[in-house]
């Protein structure tokens, strides 16, 4: 869009970002090219800084199958 004469700004209304991004997109552009803007991977990788503990992750899943309400109670 920045290409074909819309300001940064009006892109980053249209796309909903900040102003920044876009500018750092067309930065990127005009240094890398079109591979610059492809997308990656985000986030955390799988089992990365975990919130809770091993120990924890056990003692949350007892809890959570002792309470399933489609588990049939006792005789």
């Amino acid at each position: 869009m920045v290409l074909w004469g819309k300001s940064r700004i009006e892109v980053a209304e249209v796309v909903g970002v900040n102003r920044r991004f876009v500018g750092a997109w067309v930065r990127a552009f005009e240094v890398a090219g079109e591979a610059a803007l492809a997308g990656g991977r985000r986030g955390r990788r799988p089992g990365e800084q975990k919130a809770l503990t091993p120990r924890q992750e056990a003692l949350i899943r007892r809890l959570i199958v002792g309470q399933c309400p489609d588990r049939p109670k006792g005789p």
